[in-house]
């Protein structure tokens, strides 16, 4: 058929990796830097989405929708899984759409 063609599929994955955070370190804070660049034009559906997990809780999720220009700086307490070797993961699942 000519001209273009688009074809869409979710492709999740996973990288989890376990850390122990001594008991002492009640005061424990992860931090990273993330720029999200996005193509979608929309603002109420978030395609493409990152979800920072640690021992199955869920700490952040992040979207297309919050796109901004440069990297963020995000911070989250982890004093919380003090004393306890947690699983901590990222989950990306994104649309590729091929033209």
């Amino acid at each position: 058929m000519p001209g273009s063609t688009a074809t869409a599929r979710r492709t999740p994955t996973r990288s989890p990796q376990s850390v122990t955070i001594p008991a002492a370190c009640t005061n424990t804070t992860f931090s990273f830097w993330l720029h999200i660049d996005t193509a979608e034009t929309t603002t109420t559906t978030a395609y493409d989405k990152l979800t920072i997990t640690a021992n199955a809780t869920t700490i952040a999720t992040f979207s297309n929708l919050n796109h901004a220009s440069g990297y963020q700086k995000h911070s989250y307490s982890l004093g919380s899984f003090a004393g306890q070797v947690h699983r901590q993961g990222r989950h990306l699942a994104a649309d590729l759409v091929r033209r």
